[in-house]
């Protein structure tokens, strides 16, 4: 761990605060690029971005103080200042998040899944740098292991951890790669907004249903562990939806496949 990436003097440079900034700062221009590409509104499209930003660090804010009131008590100042008790729900960022580019857009007269799918990859690639500074600050512990060079020493505990932050780092920015190509499938190839949403959200649902078995500290509601509930959920949502929303893709390869087999005179084959 590495919990102060630099100490100048009094000042203390925190590792999750950089990478936190540099989250932002690479998602934003990202998605600014992306707007370039997709012909969209430049001003719109990163007012949109930066106001469900701040709805997304609100709803995470929110949250936590609701789901840990115990660290709180009835401090004003500790529940809306981080820097006195630092502590963000990153499951209610995104609901908060999405609800806000949804509500958003439809006061702007937008589609909102247009939207949707060019702030997507923006936010996977945010989240494998956030997952970065929870692994240098420790913020993010798994399982102990007794499996050579898979774990890691953590500060004040006996024995050897997995790095889950690190590996959910990894596995975002692949999938921030995937999500990048899959774009010009759904975008171009057949024109469907939406697509490039719900595909980051399969994968980073899975990835988030997946590690949840690693998580060493867990939190349960009414002996609900809510955490693997709200990813599980989106999971299987976002998977149920895509493929009710592409299933007209098979469809429209077998026609083409058709149409060539008219026009070449070849015998048609069954389309697999």
């Amino acid at each position: 761990m590495l919990p102060t990436l630099l100490q100048l003097g009094p000042i203390r440079i925190a590792s999750f605060s950089v990478f936190m900034l540099l989250a932002f700062l690479v998602s934003t221009f990202i998605v600014w690029r992306l707007s370039k590409r997709e012909y969209l509104d430049e001003e719109k499209t990163m007012d949109i971005y930066l106001l469900s930003v701040i709805w997304g660090m609100i709803g995470a804010r929110l949250s936590y103080v609701l789901l840990y009131p115990d660290k709180f008590g009835f401090n004003l100042f500790r529940m809306v200042l981080p820097t006195w008790m630092p502590g963000f729900y990153i499951y209610g960022g995104v609901i908060a998040g999405i609800l806000g580019v949804i509500v958003l857009s439809r006061k702007k007269e937008a589609k909102y899944t247009k939207y949707l799918d060019t702030f997507a990859p923006a936010f996977i690639l945010a989240v494998g740098l956030y997952k970065i500074g929870q692994f240098l600050d420790g913020s993010l512990i798994g399982t102990s292991t007794n499996i050579p060079y898979l774990g890691l020493p953590v500060a004040g505990q006996a024995g050897y951890f997995i790095p889950l932050a690190l590996f959910q780092a990894v596995a975002y920015f692949i999938t921030f790669y995937l999500v990048n190509r899959w774009s010009r499938y759904f975008l171009i190839t057949h024109k469907y907004t939406g697509g490039v949403f719900l595909s980051a959200l399969v994968v980073a649902g899975g990835i988030e249903t997946i590690s949840y078995f690693f998580t060493r500290d867990k939190l349960f509601i009414l002996m609900v562990p809510l955490s693997l509930a709200i990813t599980l959920s989106a999971f299987i949502f976002s998977s149920i939806l895509l493929y009710k929303q592409t299933r007209s893709f098979a469809k429209d390869r077998q026609t083409l496949l058709a149409k060539f087999v008219r026009i070449t005179g070849k015998k048609s084959t069954k389309a697999s």
